[in-house]
């Protein structure tokens, strides 16, 4: 359980409850499990939305079930990350990645420098099938860091204790910590349903990233905006004394009524009648959310299935679930399908990469 602000360290106010499955991760078979009340909490200070409920992160990250490394906004992503990353790396030889388990920025790495040492921290085990890459099954909040330059790409946001890891990585000789994070504060602008969920535990904007980090004595020396997708950071060690930065109020409306808008989303989806068949997409994330909020209103019942382009979440059953998740291809020999499609920033590539399967679809968005 989270009670105090992980920026402030003062007492979260509640904010919202919101009734979900412990996971969105896919299964081979369905396991039924029944919805609890996670409860959302909102700092007074910094006006950070936080998860008060946390569930185990060895249990909710022990499988992969997400993998980001053929879609062309995540293509464009980890290319530009990469650079910026290789840009701000003095020690090219001793890299520690948190989370990297996908190996899409090792092997960029490995494929140009031939004496690194590339270490990942993560919690799935599994073999790198290359010498120069080491993956180590663990998790990174007690960590015993040395003297590693550190990479997260969207990692961040999934801490639970985000204080404890840096207080450890303060007490190291780390002296750089590199960081790829999305924008949050867009997410929020576009009333994405996903703005803070089980696994991405709290909303957070870069002056909360720099007072947090600034407590342990780290500073931001760089700062790069990728699309409206992410924000890349640089933080070094510093001998400067911490001034905290005043919090920007201009969202905290938005904020304060997020779940309430949240909620008024999902009641205004309606179904028409139709003899064809409904998919939704994508899975994962934004595909469960949909589902679960469309099981709660009694309306998925012309439901077919779940489409995503992603192969590690194919041929597998969303959690609590009876409705499996198949391959875009699919569409191929459908007859005039409804697509139920929300994919955030990703709709409309998501959308395109539809049609030119099946112009024939018709879709409800929201």
């Amino acid at each position: 359980m989270r009670y105090n602000c992980i920026f402030c360290d003062i007492k979260l106010i509640l904010n919202f409850s919101i009734q979900s499955h412990e996971s969105f991760s896919s299964n081979s078979y369905p396991e039924y499990y029944p919805l609890k009340n996670f409860l959302i909490g909102q700092c007074d200070k910094c006006y950070s939305l936080q998860y008060i409920d946390l569930i185990n992160p060895e249990l909710l990250y022990k499988n992969s079930h997400n993998d980001t490394s053929a879609t062309p906004t995540w293509k464009k992503h980890h290319d530009a990350f990469f650079q910026f990353c290789d840009q701000n790396v003095v020690y090219k030889n001793n890299i520690l990645e948190i989370g990297g388990a996908q190996l899409i920025l090792a092997k960029k790495f490995t494929d140009i420098y031939t004496d690194i040492k590339y270490t990942i921290i993560d919690f799935i085990e599994k073999d790198t099938e290359n010498d120069r890459i080491y993956l180590k099954n663990g998790n990174c909040e007690d960590y015993k860091f040395k003297d590693e330059t550190i990479i997260m790409s969207h990692v961040f946001e999934h801490l639970h204790n985000p204080s404890t890891f840096l207080e450890n990585i303060s007490k190291s000789n780390v002296t750089t910590l590199i960081l790829s994070v999305p924008n949050m504060q867009q997410l929020l602008l576009e009333d994405n349903i996903n703005l803070i969920s089980i696994e991405h535990t709290f909303y957070f904007t870069p002056i909360h990233l720099f007072n947090l980090f600034g407590k342990y004595s780290f500073q931001c020396t760089k700062q790069v905006k990728f699309m409206n997708h992410s924000d890349f950071f640089c933080f070094e060690r510093t001998c400067n004394l911490f001034k905290e930065i005043l919090y920007d109020t201009t969202h905290n409306t938005l904020l304060n009524t997020f779940f309430s808008r949240r909620k008024e989303r999902f009641d205004s989806i309606l179904f028409k009648e139709t003899d064809t068949n409904i998919w939704i997409v994508p899975a994962g994330h934004y595909g469960y959310v949909i589902y679960q909020e469309l099981l709660k209103r009694n309306i998925h019942k012309n439901v077919k299935g779940l489409l995503d382009n992603d192969k590690s979440k194919q041929n597998k059953y969303i959690a609590s679930s009876s409705l499996c998740i198949h391959p875009f291809e699919t569409l191929k020999t459908e007859i005039n399908p409804t697509i139920l499609l929300y994919g955030g920033p990703y709709t409309q590539e998501l959308k395109t990469q539809i049609l030119s399967l099946n112009v024939n679809c018709s879709f409800i968005t929201f």
